[in-house]
């Protein structure tokens, strides 16, 4: 294999495209929030809904409305275990994912953090609550920041552009969680992420080749087609990834360059 791995380096060299040959060589060196469940306490003041709960011992959704009404409730302990039991009932509550959005703004810290998780399980229906869980990527409490993430990264591809709008930003609790919501959503992040990582903004281009690093499957193909692209800046990033994968990244190599 070194002997082969060689003889590709000499013809890379020779033709003069000198990022493959680093990306080629290095390669042959390397090898390869769990959601809360509402329990009231006796403390708890018996809104209809808790005393409803109480009798029964697990939620139902004939339970949605009081519980809707409990999310403006004075008491924080009211609102968090209603958001907490609204979780619970999973997407029968769709109905409350409005007013769980409005929550996403009260002044408790735990009672937002365990809301953006609480939209986290309604998936891809939750879209509506991006332009919110985006903002709360710049929380000051670092677990709202990242239960918001983990919100966005199960809404999946509607959140995919907003995401994308914070990397220009470049730097920050909010850049950096954007970049790991954008990797986990995989395959719908593919593209975008692709083309910001030829933008001529720097730090839109930086922060998308972090998330590309950071991908599960990372599109090999699609960037060795950059190495011999005309930007060297480009070829230079792609190369660096390919160098990071390894020996995985070895048979597309070969093939772009049996196809020259």
């Amino acid at each position: 294999m070194r002997r082969n791995a060689m003889k590709i380096v000499g013809y890379i060299a020779f033709c003069g495209t000198l990022v493959f040959v680093s990306a080629i060589a290095m390669a042959q060196g390397k090898t390869d929030e769990s959601q809360k469940g509402a329990s009231y306490s006796s403390s708890t003041p018996s809104t209809d809904s808790v005393k409803k709960l109480r009798q029964l011992g697990v939620p139902t959704k004939e339970m949605i409305p009081g519980l809707i009404k409990d999310l403006t409730s004075q008491n924080e302990v009211v609102r968090l275990e209603a958001v907490e039991t609204l979780s619970e009932l999973g997407n029968e509550a769709t109905s409350a994912i409005p007013a769980l959005i409005n929550m996403l703004h009260d002044k408790d810290p735990l009672v937002r953090e365990t809301t953006a998780l609480a939209l986290a399980g309604f998936g891809a229906k939750a879209a509506p609550a991006v332009p919110e869980l985006i903002k709360l990527l710049g929380d000051e409490n670092r677990r709202v920041r990242e239960g918001a993430s983990v919100a966005l990264e199960n809404i999946g591809q509607d959140a995919v552009g907003p995401l994308i709008q914070v990397l220009k930003k470049g730097e920050g609790p909010d850049v950096d969680l954007a970049i790991q919501a954008l990797a986990r959503i995989g395959k719908a992040s593919e593209q975008p992420l692709l083309t910001a990582f030829v933008s001529k903004d720097q730090k839109t281009a930086q922060a998308a080749t972090m998330a590309l690093t950071m991908m599960e499957a990372i599109p090999v193909d699609s960037l060795v087609k950059l190495l011999t692209g005309a930007d060297p800046k480009v070829a230079q990033r792609a190369g660096e990834i390919l160098i990071a994968i390894g020996a995985p990244a070895v048979p597309a190599l070969v093939k772009a360059l049996r196809s020259r």
